[in-house]
């Protein structure tokens, strides 16, 4: 959004700082302001000033003179801008660029999903910036609709996007809810801390709950390609075990 500052708020100052200079007292700058946008340094200030003589030097706050009329790259915040033409006559303006609306915010709301099915959700609640929003899952295209359905268990980004094209990522887990308690645990002591096995003889020791969290991603390793429990053992686990165990610990290996 422009805005155009009233030459009321504009302010004045001396003319010519050389002996005889005549200063036209109508020197008078006019600023046209574009928001920052989005939380960055975009705002811009374009200056045009009447009354000068001849060519005109423009400074912000205190930086370089330029003869470009327009600063850009400019975060919110106030600033002062002077102008000098040729005679040695100065005018200058105190000019404020705004942030655009408030910064865009986004939660999610994540469903786990059954293990081996997509079964979960995730649903994103945005606020801020200049709505309406859109949607986008991963590397699809944007939507209007904040949910995304039929998720299997996994990691997600969601980006949201402003009707200013500001966007913000939210970082979504959908978990499998496999039970380190009710299903792993029973898992790894029946078939792994035996004797022979990891049950005390051998690092890791899975009798001690902390050594199979700790190993959960070499379980997950093992399991998968069989080598564990180890063929000559007499034990067996079933691909739905394989997969239980690979759930949990692609879940982070939580203890629940």
């Amino acid at each position: 959004m422009k805005y155009l500052l009233p030459l009321a708020l504009t302010l004045l100052l001396a003319c010519g700082e050389e002996e005889g200079a005549e200063c036209n007292p109508g020197f008078v700058l006019t600023a046209t302001v574009t928001d920052a946008r989005c939380g960055q340094a975009n705002g811009t200030i374009a200056v045009t000033s009447e009354g000068a003589t001849g060519t005109v030097n423009y400074r912000l706050d205190n930086g370089t003179e330029q003869r470009v009329a327009k600063f850009e790259g400019l975060p919110s915040g106030s600033y002062r801008i002077s102008a000098r033409d040729e005679a040695g006559c100065t005018s200058s303006a105190e000019v404020t660029i705004p942030e655009r609306a408030v910064a865009l915010k986004a939660a999610s709301t994540v469903t786990a999903s059954v293990c081996g099915e997509k079964t979960g959700s995730v649903s994103i609640a945005a606020s801020g910036g200049v709505a309406p929003y859109i949607y986008r899952l991963d590397s699809a295209e944007f939507s209007a609709t904040p949910q995304f359905e039929q998720l299997a268990p996994g990691e997600y980004a969601v980006t949201v996007q402003d009707a200013d094209g500001c966007t913000t990522e939210v970082a979504a887990r959908v978990m499998s809810a496999v039970s380190f308690k009710a299903t792993i645990k029973e898992i790894i002591t029946t078939n792994c801390a035996v004797t022979g096995c990891h049950a005390g003889t051998r690092v890791p020791d899975f009798t001690k709950t902390e050594d199979i969290f700790s190993y959960a991603a070499k379980i997950k390793e093992r399991t998968r390609e069989r080598e564990m429990p180890p063929s000559d053992s007499g034990r067996t686990l079933t691909d739905e075990q394989i997969a239980q165990i690979a759930c949990w610990a692609d879940d982070g290996a939580p203890d629940n």
